[in-house]
């Protein structure tokens, strides 16, 4: 496999890794997969770019599956304390022998406080506890190298990650845009020439810019339909938000029934 900011490997199969492989691989990321087990890795043989059935704690196995060339690594081992400790512990020591620690974005899932606890004590600072869209949110964590946490991006809220396509809008400061204020969401990040930074408003767009947006599902959606749709509007083309029209019929259904739950009373 070859090193890229692009590459992404995910160790251990279970409902929380598939989670994150399916959305790695939607956003057109290339995902190596590991699993010890034979049927989880034929859950994501069809989804995932490579998929390779070995025991992450044998170290000369990951050796093998020269994962020194991977950037981004996340431990998604849950339920086996032990096998994710020892993961762990093989990856930094992998990655410390080839001296690529430094670029090295590495995320472990915890169980417990207990395993987070462990898991800083080796040296990992990126941990997920939360299990709901944990799968999601890691990925999009991996991917923009985000400390921060997303615990809000939920049934309400969504991220949304485009690519400044439209020369209409490039050598132009951000205050100038109003961005925010005119579509009523939140810029959280660009991301230029592989590195993240925040916002600022005497920051000047430039073509192939990516910006990652966070804001209510409703005016996820307006901005999805106005920026890739309308042809005179036109001012990015999205890169994700498979799931936006998805996500916001069900929170319209879950309102309208709400509405009528209440009139029954």
């Amino acid at each position: 496999m070859s090193s890229s900011e692009n590459d992404f490997c995910v160790i251990g199969l279970g409902k929380f890794g598939i989670s994150v492989v399916k959305t790695l691989e939607e956003l057109g990321k290339i995902t190596l997969t590991i699993d010890k087990r034979e049927y989880r890795c034929q859950l994501v043989s069809s989804i995932a770019s490579e998929t390779l059935i070995l025991d992450s704690t044998n170290l000369d196995a990951l050796n093998d599956a020269v994962i020194h060339k991977v950037q981004n690594i996340i431990i998604a081992i849950g339920s086996d304390l032990a096998a994710s400790i020892v993961t762990a512990v093989h990856v930094l020591a992998i990655h410390r022998e080839h001296n690529t620690l430094s670029s090295l974005n590495l995320i472990a899932k915890a169980v417990d406080s207990t395993h987070q606890l462990i898991l800083e004590a080796i040296g990992i600072t990126n941990i997920i506890l939360s299990e709901t869209e944990a799968g999601k949110k890691t990925a999009y964590r991996a991917i923009w190298k985000l400390g921060i946490d997303l615990t809000t991006v939920d049934e309400k809220y969504s991220i949304a990650n485009v690519i400044v396509k439209n020369t209409k809008f490039t050598n132009k400061k951000l205050e100038t845009l109003k961005i925010p204020s005119n579509y009523k969401i939140n810029l959280v990040a660009i991301k230029r020439h592989g590195k993240v930074i925040i916002p600022r408003r005497n920051e000047i767009l430039m073509l192939n810019y990516e910006l990652l947006f966070i804001s209510s599902n409703e005016n996820i959606n307006y901005v999805f339909i106005d920026f890739s749709i309308g042809d005179t509007n036109k001012i990015f083309e999205p890169t994700i938000i498979k799931t936006v029209k998805k996500k916001l019929s069900f929170w319209n259904w879950f309102r309208r029934n709400k509405k009528k739950k209440k009139i029954k009373n």
